[in-house]
């Protein structure tokens, strides 16, 4: 890509609904199936000490990595960065709320709600 070149936009847009489509499918997945649910949303276990860590963290760790891929290669830099968006947005719709990292206390109270 050249400077002033406009097709990032394009490459962001093919990361951003790559991830949609992925992530929803995944939470459409996970919150309709009750074993996976039981599983991985209402028993959270210890976490990492004593916190549950969030996809939207992962996801805000892969900005930083399709930040770093810009260097690289910018298609898929950009790429990346749509399809982290997507997960945060995806995650935050599913929750309700945009969260990262909270302890598995307030977190299984939370999740009390997905009974």
């Amino acid at each position: 890509m050249k400077a002033g070149d406009k097709s990032w936009v394009k490459f962001l847009i093919i990361g951003l609904i790559v991830g949609l489509v992925l992530f929803g499918a995944f939470d459409l997945f996970l919150f309709n199936n009750d074993t996976l649910r039981e599983k991985y949303v209402l028993n959270a276990g210890s976490g990492i000490g004593g916190y549950k860590v969030h996809h939207s963290f992962y996801a805000l760790v892969g900005l930083v990595v399709g930040a770093g891929a810009l260097f690289w290669n910018k298609k898929w830099g950009w790429i990346i960065i749509g399809f982290c968006v997507a997960g945060i947005i995806v995650h935050t719709i599913g929750d309700g709320r945009l969260v990262f990292i909270e302890s598995v206390e307030n977190y299984l109270k939370y999740a009390e709600v997905f009974r």
